[in-house]
């Protein structure tokens, strides 16, 4: 059953929210020019038709400034346009049984759950289709859409998720639009089964972006004696003594987070590591200051 309170479900708190900084994430694609065709939502940018003007803050576009504006009233404006855009949105959860990792009571899961909410709700205010992958032919997903009754049915959708023991190849509903994928998982895999699924999506016409959750202990081993691993999705177990495979262990994670951001730089896919001990909305922001250094 669905909670009565998504956003409460989530952790979707309206001061949480506050906190995320407003700017337009697909500003990538726009910048490309990759995502101007069909009419479909109106966005104010960099390029096309005038629209208006607005005050400068910081980190917007010099070279969007007006400097007639300035001559007369010695304020900075940015000129605004209005793009036509035409993309989709669709995020892909792993659903595998890794995911269920946790550090306190907080696990991967909830935390890319939770960074899910808040990027569609981005979505939603900056009037951008959006919708979810569905894991197994009993959950297809939501096609990309917009509007109220959809953001009820995406939350919905998202608190009830139902979990996968190993891999299972998302499902992708399909749609006319150009489309950014947006994947959030741990990259625990057998056979490169999540990477050769990643490469698969991107094309150039789709863009990609991949969130890399890891927990604080995970990245650091932080654990003071003998301990009993337990792998979530083939039950094996191991005893070892962290401390003394602690140099060792973040050598090697070293090299594995590098060559992941190597092979999907290569791609052209846009990486980013989360750890899930900092906090979300800084997380997002960071993500999002990324983002607009992009144009």
């Amino acid at each position: 059953m669905v909670k009565s309170d998504p956003y409460r479900a989530l952790g979707l708190k309206k001061e949480l929210l506050a906190n995320i900084e407003d700017f337009d994430w697909l500003v990538k694609a726009l910048a490309m020019g990759e995502h101007l065709g069909k009419k479909s939502s109106k966005r104010l940018g960099t390029g096309l038709e005038f629209s208006q003007y607005r005050p400068y803050s910081q980190g917007d576009d010099l070279r969007q400034l007006d400097w007639k504006i300035y001559a007369r009233t010695d304020k900075f404006y940015i000129k605004q346009s209005e793009i036509d855009t035409n993309i989709s949105v669709t995020f892909i959860p792993d659903q595998s049984a890794s995911m269920k990792y946790a550090e306190g009571e907080w696990s991967k899961q909830a935390h890319s759950k939770l960074m899910i909410a808040i990027l569609a709700f981005l979505s939603s205010e900056n009037g951008d289709k959006y919708g979810i992958s569905g894991i197994h032919q009993g959950d297809l997903g939501l096609i990309p859409h917009l509007g109220k009754k959809h953001w009820q049915r995406f939350l919905s959708h998202l608190i009830n998720l139902e979990e996968s023991t190993t891999f299972s190849k998302p499902l992708i509903p399909k749609v006319q639009e150009k489309e950014l994928f947006v994947v959030f998982t741990d990259l625990y895999e057998k056979d490169d089964e999540w990477l050769s699924f990643i490469k698969t999506l991107k094309t150039r016409r789709n863009e990609v972006i991949v969130f890399h959750l890891m927990g604080e202990q995970e990245l650091n081993l932080s654990f003071t004696k003998t301990t009993l691993f337990k792998d979530l999705e083939d039950n094996t177990e191991i005893k070892i003594d962290p401390p003394i495979l602690k140099e060792s262990y973040q050598r090697k994670l070293s090299q594995w987070i590098e060559t992941l951001r190597e092979d999907f730089r290569n791609e052209g896919v846009d990486y980013t590591l989360v750890n899930m001990a900092e906090p979300i909305d800084q997380v997002i922001n960071q993500f999002l200051w990324h983002r607009k250094k992009l144009i």
